[in-house]
């Protein structure tokens, strides 16, 4: 079972333990990092669920402050986050940047496109990547796929990516696997550990029931009492 005191494993020492820690702590204050027995819109079965929708706009805003922080004196010139959970933050994240570095600093969001992976920018945007140094940031990054998504789009309109910004790696992601960016920065990197249904651990040994009330938790339960009614 995932405690806040694993994550010491993936810090390079103390200092960063800490910082992990406070995140970590910010993120179940607000609901956003929960423990127990959950049911992933994948249907597979996991210790942790990220409830991104918690994520209140004060502490969107420090969380931000704390990534931007070490972006500093990167000559960011604009601002992109994908529209399904970088939006806002790409937002606050420039408003942050724009008031560390005392020069407006502007923000977009790439919107999905029509195939899995891809993303688009309205055509009265592009102008702003162009020949531009670009900060992505997202809240959280699995597979990657979505960072590195918005990385090839702002490549793919002459853009320069100086730099990736996560909330929390979950995936152990690195530089390559978001598009070989200079730098990944991620507040917190949590192993997300999950399951296929009959393999689950908390299933077979039954210590902890699963959560209804989260992600496909309610889908799964009903699914189950109707196979032991017809049993």
């Amino acid at each position: 079972f995932f405690t806040i005191s694993d994550t010491k494993k993936q810090g390079g020492g103390m200092n960063s333990y800490q910082r992990q820690q406070q995140v970590l702590g910010i993120l179940q204050k607000s609901g956003v990092f929960l423990t127990g027995h959950f049911v992933l819109t994948s249907g597979r079965h996991s210790v942790i669920y990220m409830y991104k929708q918690m994520l209140d706009e004060e502490t969107a805003l420090r969380l931000c402050r704390l990534i931007v922080v070490k972006f500093i004196d990167h000559d960011i010139e604009v601002v992109v986050g994908p529209a399904e959970g970088g939006r806002r933050l790409a937002k606050y994240a420039a408003q942050h940047l724009s008031e560390l570095e005392e020069r407006e600093i502007p923000w977009l969001c790439a919107e999905k496109g029509s195939e899995s992976g891809t993303f688009s920018i309205d055509r009265r945007h592009i102008a702003m990547v162009r020949g531009k140094h670009v900060f992505v940031i997202d809240d959280t990054g699995t597979t990657g796929s979505s960072v590195r998504g918005v990385v090839e789009l702002v490549q793919k309109h002459g853009g320069h990516v100086t730099g990736v910004g996560l909330i929390c790696n979950r995936g152990g992601l690195t530089e390559q696997d978001v598009g070989d960016v200079p730098r990944l920065v991620a507040l917190v990197g949590v192993p997300f550990e999950s399951w296929e249904e009959d393999k689950c651990p908390l299933c077979i040994e039954g210590i902890i029931p699963v959560d209804p009330n989260i992600g496909k938790g309610a889908e799964y339960l009903v699914r189950k009492q109707q196979e032991s009614c017809n049993s």
